[in-house]
């Protein structure tokens, strides 16, 4: 399955999905939508990316279409994902032994705490289930 087909599944799980550069994990921003901004070195204005509206929507079909090269992506966490669950929580384990250290410390309920998505990629729609996010922390776990 490509990129543009994973970020259309999300999508079509109600989640808002971004571009982002696989190497830096920043939003794409020459990708994105174009905002004047002023520039930090020099104040000027200048055109920058912004995934900001897309806190607020789901991209439309179009938009997604413009980021059918992209080579990752990333969801938008919050209200805005979830389709009325309250929003996603998003686990995000940079290390195979971080999501080791998950899995041992919320034993059993993995299986209900992920929904099937493969190895340290794994959504929860609701965050009130998991243990408290200092334990997941301690874990070595990137609670956002």
């Amino acid at each position: 399955m490509s990129i543009y087909d994973e970020m259309l599944r999300a999508v079509a799980g109600g989640v808002s999905v971004v571009p982002i550069c696989r190497t830096t994990k920043r939003p794409h921003r020459k990708l994105l939508p174009q905002v004047e901004r002023p520039d930090p070195k020099t104040g000027q204005l200048k055109q920058s990316g912004t995934w900001k509206p897309f806190q607020a929507a789901i991209a439309a079909p179009e938009q997604l279409a413009k980021w059918r090269g992209a080579q990752a992506f990333a969801a938008v966490c919050g209200t805005i994902s979830g389709r009325g669950q309250g929003g996603h929580l998003v686990l995000d384990f940079d290390e195979r032994r971080f999501y080791d250290a998950w899995v041992t410390l919320v034993g059993e309920l993995v299986g209900e705490l992920a929904d099937g998505l493969p190895d340290a990629e794994r959504w929860h729609p609701r965050g009130d289930d998991l243990p408290e996010p200092g334990r997941l922390r301690e874990a070595g776990v990137d609670v956002k």
